[in-house]
C-alpha cells in the first residue's frame, strides 16, 4: 500500500478536507461594504455648489460630507468594525449561525455609528 492509498483512506486528502467553519465575519464585512456603498452614494448625490449668500470661507454639502468622513468617519469605522468582529466572535459563540451572528453584530454596531454621525451632523448646523 502506498502513501496515497493511506491517506485517501483516512480522508485527508486535499479535496477531502472539510470546509473551515465560518464564524460570520464574512456577513459581517458585507454589511459594512453596503455601508460603504450607501456613504458613496450619499456623497455622489450630494450638491457641489456652494451657498450664495455665504461669505468667507464655503464648503459645498458634498465637499462637507467628504470632510466629515476622513476626519471622523474613518474612526467611526475603525471603531465599528473592530467592535463588530468581537461581538460576532462573540455571537457565534453563543450558539447563533454565521450570518445571523455577522447581521446582529454589525446592526448592533451600527446604533454607535447612527448615534455619533447624529451628534455630528447637529453639531454641524
Amino acid at each position: 500500500m502506498d502513501a496515497d492509498t493511506s491517506r485517501r483512506r483516512a480522508g485527508q486528502t486535499k479535496s477531502a478536507r472539510a470546509p473551515r467553519p465560518s464564524n460570520g465575519t464574512a456577513a459581517f464585512m458585507g454589511w459594512i461594504v453596503a455601508e460603504l456603498s450607501g456613504y458613496g452614494l450619499l456623497v455622489a448625490l450630494a450638491s457641489d455648489q456652494q451657498s450664495s449668500t455665504c461669505t468667507g470661507l464655503c464648503f459645498s454639502e458634498r465637499e462637507i460630507l467628504v470632510w466629515l468622513g476622513l476626519v471622523f468617519g474613518f474612526w467611526v469605522l475603525l471603531a465599528q468594525v473592530i467592535l463588530g468582529l468581537a461581538l460576532t466572535a462573540r455571537f457565534h459563540r453563543g450558539g447563533m449561525g454565521p450570518v445571523a451572528a455577522g447581521s446582529a453584530s454589525f446592526f448592533s454596531t451600527l446604533a454607535v455609528v447612527v448615534a455619533v454621525l447624529g451628534f455630528l451632523f447637529t453639531a454641524q448646523q
